[in-house]
């Protein structure tokens, strides 16, 4: 029935770090219905790249990682490859985006979310004023920065102007990453 449907996939509906509790109790719930009346077991794989847990119920395969689809990947690319090897709390980084990389960040993340990865500021650097000039950041010299750009000649040149000083950079150290390859 629709019922049925609708409670196996929220129950199939679970983030990754809960996925071996939920399988448990998949199990034991499908030992209460095989006494009952002979159903098959829940089953349990990894697709093809190894991340996302699938649960099939009956024929109908549900991603367990909430939302799912291609909004987790991107997420979940994000995190590992930008952010996971940053640990919460001091020191923490400043993430530096320019205009499409925060479109990307804000339609996947809340702020929150990304400041538990230890980010403490998330500042975009092609953000102008009225007059047309660049805003001035506000150096912070004690952490380092994380730049999530896309490679444009405007966004490179923000990079090379925080910098510019070799003796008084704005950042104590810059990792740059680009939201698509660089081109010759």
């Amino acid at each position: 029935s629709e019922r049925a449907r609708t409670k196996r996939r929220e129950r199939a509906r679970v983030n990754r770090a809960t996925a071996p509790a939920a399988l448990a109790r998949e199990k034991m719930l499908w030992r209460r219905r095989r006494k009952k009346r002979g159903a098959a077991p829940p089953a349990a794989t990894f697709d093809s790249i190894g991340e996302e847990r699938v649960w099939e119920a009956g024929r109908q395969p549900y991603v367990g990682t909430g939302t799912g689809g291609l909004r987790e990947l991107a997420r979940r690319r994000l995190v590992t490859t930008l952010l996971g090897g940053l640990s919460p709390g001091p020191p923490g980084v400043v993430l530096l985006v320019d205009d499409a990389s925060m479109r990307l960040l804000s339609s996947l993340f809340r702020l929150s979310e990304v400041m538990e990865y230890g980010v403490h500021l998330v500042e975009n650097v092609t953000m102008k004023a009225a007059d047309g000039s660049y805003l001035r950041r506000q150096p912070l010299r004690e952490l380092p920065a994380v730049y999530l750009l896309t490679p444009s000649v405007e966004s490179i040149n923000r990079v090379i102007e925080d910098f510019r000083e070799p003796a008084a950079p704005s950042y104590r150290g810059a990792y740059l990453f680009f939201t698509s390859r660089l081109s010759d």
